[in-house]
């Protein structure tokens, strides 16, 4: 089942194993937690579900004591995944550790966390639905505030991210390489050709990806200033910045507001 939610736009999905299924694996979990040996036999229990001894210990810290209605019903309503939409850029659910410190909504977000990561530097904020009355309302407030920090904090323009040199670059500048071919003629003899490439950067359209320049044409220095040059003219041709999700991109295009449900109630840690 996909659900969405106007603007913005959470998408849920079903888990394709069913609850009955989750049930039975939590109820050989907890039995296998008494004996001796449990780690092997987790694993064990995991392989026979096939999913990760991870997914079996959290099945079990989220659904232990329920049954396989009540199982379904907190999937059903928020213990599902949360596909990284445009929407849920930089933000995730946190569940409580058990099922039972969550009430009747067992298995529901008690928080949704943003982390966004710019310059070596995490932004993080963390907002609690008893903060702010619904798990809707919160999640709105941490879209918010995370098109704010996105909007101030950008990503490397992406002229700046194509000159950046690589750890294995041993030319001195980014996208200019030297190649040597060896050829041997019928005769026997063996002739080498030097040549610099200037490869274009990524983003830029066009077939050519790359310009050569030979240094028996061009000379050593000659071929190597004609690639740098070559490599200098497209990177000018390079506009805007990097956008590595759809998300970024979109709040470049349209930075929001932040707001807060009367006044500073964003719970931070």
């Amino acid at each position: 089942m996909v659900m969405a939610q106007n603007s913005a736009v959470v998408v849920e999905i079903r888990r394709s194993i069913p609850s009955s299924i989750v049930r039975q694996a939590v109820s050989d979990a907890l039995a296998a937690g008494k004996r001796t040996q449990a780690s092997a036999t987790q694993k064990a229990i995991a392989k026979r579900y096939g999913v990760s001894a991870a997914t079996i210990a959290r099945w079990k810290r989220a659904y232990a004591g329920l049954n396989a209605r009540q199982i379904k019903a907190a999937r059903t309503r928020a213990g599902v995944h949360y596909r990284k939409t445009e929407a849920m850029y930089g933000i995730a659910p946190k569940y409580a550790h058990s099922a039972r410190a969550n009430g009747a909504k067992a298995g529901a977000p008690i928080a949704w966390q943003v982390s966004v990561h710019r310059a070596g530097r995490d932004y993080l904020r963390r907002f609690r639905v008893s903060d702010f009355g619904s798990s809707k309302a919160a999640l709105r407030a941490a879209q918010e505030w995370r098109d704010l920090t996105v909007a101030r904090h950008r990503t490397a323009s992406k002229r700046d991210l194509a000159a950046r040199r690589l750890a294995t670059n041993t030319s001195g500048v980014s996208g200019v390489s030297v190649s040597l071919t060896v050829r041997v003629r019928k005769d026997g003899s063996v002739c080498q050709y030097r040549q610099w490439i200037a490869r274009k950067p990524k983003g830029l359209g066009g077939k050519m990806t790359q310009r050569t320049f030979g240094v028996l044409t061009h000379g050593e220095q000659g071929a190597f200033a004609m690639a740098v040059k070559a490599r200098r003219a497209w990177e000018s041709e390079l506009r805007g910045h990097h956008a590595h999700h759809a998300g970024v991109a979109r709040v470049y295009a349209t930075a929001r507001p932040l707001s807060r449900p009367g006044g500073s109630r964003a719970a931070q840690g």
